[in-house]
């Protein structure tokens, strides 16, 4: 087999393609950036395939986070962890542990695991503290009870009332990230397989109200 040789002069010569040309017409065209630094599309553009399930991935995301950011802000947050700590402390005042803790039955905790029951479920959320609690080794946790049939057990500590609104927040969001958000990186190829076409975007919007209000937001802004 014979090999033909190329000169610079002739490589030179040949027609460039740009990065956004290597896969057809189809992501030649690129949207303006909002002012969340994610590329908002247009309301009437078609899905694209090669090149939109990262951006949707990227708009699911970030509208996600600033969702919860609105309606489960830090200040309640904070506040949330600050009623858990007191709500410890006074159950296990500081003498007594720190006498435990010199037998070690004692343990110095800085992340707070609580428990949250509602309907049939359980779940667990997280805080961080911004200082270290001591608490006996074998303590039952915190539990929230949000009226749910998981009733908490006698050795368990039942979180004050006033740390329930944060909770229910926090129960109605898990809901909406996979119902309002996450579900909608799976739409075009759902839509694709009932129409035989990917969906335009204000199609994805008006299936995903939450999403279509943020990329509002974000085109009122460009």
């Amino acid at each position: 087999m014979s090999r033909t040789t190329i000169s610079q002069a002739a490589l030179n010569a040949m027609p460039r393609v740009a990065p956004s040309q290597l896969y057809g017409s189809e992501v030649a065209k690129t949207y303006p950036v909002g002012p969340a630094g994610i590329r908002i599309p247009d309301a009437c553009a078609v899905f694209r395939k090669t090149v939109d399930p990262g951006l949707l991935s990227d708009i699911v995301r970030v509208a996600e986070v600033d969702y919860r950011a609105k309606h489960l802000p830090e200040e309640q947050r904070q506040a949330t962890t600050a009623m858990l700590v007191q709500c410890l402390r006074a159950r296990f005042p500081a003498e007594d542990m720190e006498i435990l803790a010199r037998y070690g039955y004692a343990t110095s905790v800085t992340r707070l695991p609580i428990q949250i029951s509602f309907g049939d479920h359980e779940d667990t959320e997280y805080f961080e503290l911004a200082g270290a609690v001591l608490r006996p080794k074998e303590a039952a946790g915190i539990v929230v009870d949000l009226g749910g049939r998981l009733r908490p057990g006698p050795s368990h500590l039942t979180a004050p009332a006033e740390v329930e609104p944060y909770f229910q927040g926090l129960i109605r969001h898990r809901r909406l990230k996979k119902t309002a958000f996450d579900a909608a990186r799976l739409f075009p190829g759902r839509f694709r397989t009932h129409e035989g076409r990917f969906p335009r975007w204000f199609e994805i919007e008006r299936e995903f109200p939450l999403i279509g209000a943020w990329l509002a937001e974000q085109r009122a802004s460009l």
